[in-house]
């Protein structure tokens, strides 16, 4: 006979593996595949997810400084706002009251999101592209602050939001997505191509557009035949748990 204590334990056990079971589930009903240029590439990846989300913060830091915009492009995110986010990825505390400006973060991002600038050509409306896409990873990394619940004791976040929180380590400051694709479950498949891809530019003037699609390929059939062996190996788990 279990103990009071032993039994909790085990429950909790059962329900992490649940919760973990059902959202690996609802991940791979749609499986997203994306190809990014980068200014460069790192190997050195932190040790803690409190780390992940200081590195983040930096690279958004930087990147708002580096990327600066125009009323009639984009309403920028303001100075006052950039210096906050910079002083959230520094402390260690994250009980400190001046976290709680990250709610002011949000409400900044929230009204510059809003903007509807004027009419734009093919380079002002991809800077103004590029800039909301950062603008919405500042709030996903204030949401995955928050779901700490300000306690970084363990510093590691679980489930969804570690792979939001590697996924986002990843996104921030590349040069820009340049081919997604979607596959879901029930054979609906998306692919969207960044028009920059197809235009003749300094930056990609040196690659064919054809040669980065076929490798863009690939990696969908590589994510594509690891999601499917996956699922069969989830369906025979099931199998043989439901077999005993």
């Amino acid at each position: 006979m279990l103990k009071k204590d032993q039994q909790n334990k085990l429950k909790g056990s059962l329900d992490r593996f649940y919760r973990d079971v059902s959202n690996a589930l609802i991940d791979l009903t749609s499986l997203e595949v994306n190809s990014v240029i980068a200014h460069n590439i790192s190997g050195d990846h932190p040790l803690n997810d409190q780390v992940f989300l200081q590195q983040i913060c930096n690279d958004l830091v930087d990147w708002f400084e580096t990327n600066k915009t125009e009323d009639n492009v984009q309403k920028p995110l303001p100075a006052e706002c950039v210096e906050a986010l910079s002083k959230s990825g520094k402390d260690e505390n994250l009980g400190n009251p001046e976290v709680n400006a990250l709610q002011d973060i949000l409400e900044d991002v929230d009204r510059c999101l809003k903007h509807r600038g004027g009419e734009l050509n093919a380079e002002t409306g991809r800077k103004r592209t590029e800039y909301r896409r950062h603008l919405r990873y500042v709030q996903k990394y204030v949401q995955l602050y928050r779901s700490t619940n300000w306690n970084w004791s363990e510093k590691m976040l679980e489930g969804r939001d570690r792979n939001q929180l590697r996924k986002l380590w990843e996104m921030v400051g590349t040069a820009y997505v340049y081919a997604q694709t979607v596959v879901g479950l029930d054979g609906d498949i998306i692919s969207r191509i960044h028009q920059q891809l197809l235009l003749s530019t300094e930056e990609l003037g040196k690659y064919k557009a054809e040669e980065l699609l076929q490798f863009h390929t690939r990696n969908v059939k590589a994510g594509a035949d690891y999601r499917n062996n996956l699922m069969k190996t989830l369906v025979r788990m099931i199998g043989a748990w439901i077999g005993r």
